[in-house]
């Protein structure tokens, strides 16, 4: 069948049109979709790692002591599968003690702070009970909050079956659509005991019920535009082809197939740079595709600011973070930091590749600087004695641990010449003691025990580190007396 140049041309504008205006769609919504999901589940990692960094692990351990009483003396558990039932009231009444507590309320007040700090739906701490794939509830900051002993299945998202045998991995982020709750993105950072072993996690969710909304829209806003210009370019051709016109034709159909090669990410111009001065409905398709083109142009510029936004997001959650392991007075690494440094030094211990040493350093007399020349005295006091203790071992990551104590990490060159930087410590308090010209508080008085792991008889860092503070213990003791403060 012979088809008519108009009838040809028409079909191939439309063809092409409803190329283009589906694959702007589908890249458009596929851009969308992969930097905002991306972006939610780094952000909900982040503040998860964020959150069990502000909780403390010694009232998290006592709280999860008490509802784990609970849970494991109930033969009838029920799960929330039950949820509003006789029975699941039943069994959550007998943790109702436990939220009258001064634990639970610290702990809550913590969660809570953090909830309403970055304007997330959940917060909250469960534990994992892997003989019965049982994840209970703690604790929930939320509006509506799953109340203490709560049971959810494990089963009910598979991938979350590998933190049974993985427990460190925590839960990486994923996401949800429910009836009740929408499009939720969660996430799951663990917790550490005193052991180093894992004691329940920090959870977070994050909806994204208002994100999916607008893209959406945003979607059928943009197929809208698109089915508008489809038209017009349809009854231009139409016209175009009733003048013979094919020249203006072809360069306008050229650009849009042009435009789809090109990076989405950045602002087009191909059609900005089309010179069509016909005079008529050419050169108002021309006018047409530029104002096409600006409207794209400012979606994407939209979707590059969001991406900005989240960013900024993530770099907030990264300076809390970084704020969460840092002593606030000298500015060393705090007690958090060096848990997380003992789970490396424990690492490379059952790798059989440790080689460090502890030095623990622990400052005299503190109480009675406090209580003869006040607290700021007090703070000079320890701050000199950080300054000196990082200017002899400035090749070693230096942790304070308590009020007057302080723990280095000896490894490389330190830790060859650990008997050297001991021996220039102890001189260097000395000769503090000999100055009369400095304030009592400046002629700071320190012991020092260093250990070096010894793969023969240490089987965990903390071996390692009691025989370092007995050290230093030995040495306060013959020390201690030799100076009134």
């Amino acid at each position: 069948m012979r088809l008519t140049l108009k009838a040809k041309t028409t079909f191939l504008i439309l063809v092409i049109a409803i190329i283009f205006s589906g694959t702007s769609i589908t890249i458009s919504n596929g851009i969308i979709t992969r930097v905002v999901d991306s972006n939610y589940r780094e952000k909900a990692e982040n503040l998860a790692r964020t959150v069990a960094m502000m909780v403390d692990n010694n009232a998290a351990a006592k709280l999860k002591a008490d509802i784990y009483d609970v849970y494991i003396n109930t033969p009838d558990k029920v799960t929330s599968d039950d949820w509003g039932s006789d029975a699941f009231n039943h069994y959550i009444e007998r943790f109702g003690v436990i939220q009258k507590g001064r634990v639970y309320k610290s702990l809550y007040n913590t969660l809570h702070f953090a909830l309403i700090a970055n304007r997330v739906d959940s917060v909250y701490l469960i534990f994992v009970e892997p003989k019965f794939k049982h994840c209970v509830y703690m604790l929930d900051a939320s509006d509506d909050p799953c109340p203490p002993g709560c049971i959810d299945s494990l089963t009910i998202n598979t991938d979350n079956l590998r933190v049974i045998e993985h427990p460190e991995i925590g839960f990486p982020a994923y996401t949800t659509n429910t009836k009740e709750y929408g499009w939720l993105v969660t996430a799951g950072a663990p917790l550490y005991d005193k052991d180093g072993d894992v004691l329940c996690y920090a959870m977070v969710d994050i909806s994204m019920e208002e994100v999916r909304r607008l893209k959406v829209n945003f979607t059928l806003s943009l197929a809208l535009v698109l089915l508008t210009l489809t038209i017009i370019i349809c009854v231009i051709a139409i016209i175009i082809v009733n003048h013979t016109l094919t020249k203006p034709i072809s360069m306008i159909s050229n650009a849009a197939v042009q435009y789809c090669h090109e990076a989405t990410d950045a602002e087009q111009n191909g059609f900005s740079k089309l010179d069509i001065r016909t005079g008529d409905e050419i050169e108002e398709l021309s006018e047409s595709m530029k104002q096409m083109e600006h409207d794209l142009n400012n979606h994407i510029r939209t979707i590059l600011d969001t991406t900005h936004e989240l960013t900024l997001t993530r770099k907030k959650a990264d300076e809390m973070t970084a704020l969460a392991h840092k002593d606030g007075l000298t500015g060393l690494r705090n007690k958090v930091a060096y848990d997380k440094e003992v789970l490396r030094l424990q690492n490379s211990i059952d790798n059989g590749k440790a080689a460090f040493g502890i030095a623990m350093i622990d400052l005299n007399f503190l109480k009675k600087i406090n209580d003869s020349f006040g607290h700021d005295k007090g703070n000079i006091a320890i701050r000199t004695l950080c300054r000196i203790v990082c200017d002899i071992y400035d090749h070693s990551p230096v942790f304070r641990i308590g009020g007057d104590e302080f723990v280095v990490i000896l490894e490389n060159s330190d830790l060859q010449n650990s008997a050297e930087l001991e021996g220039i410590f102890k001189n260097h308090i000395a000769e503090l003691q000999k100055n009369l010209t400095l304030s009592t508080w400046e002629r700071v008085s320190a012991a020092i025990g260093i250990a070096i792991f010894d793969p023969a008889g240490d089987k965990t860092v903390e071996d390692v580190f009691k025989r370092a503070d007995n050290l230093m213990y030995e040495n306060k003791r013959a020390v201690k007396g030799n100076r009134l403060v």
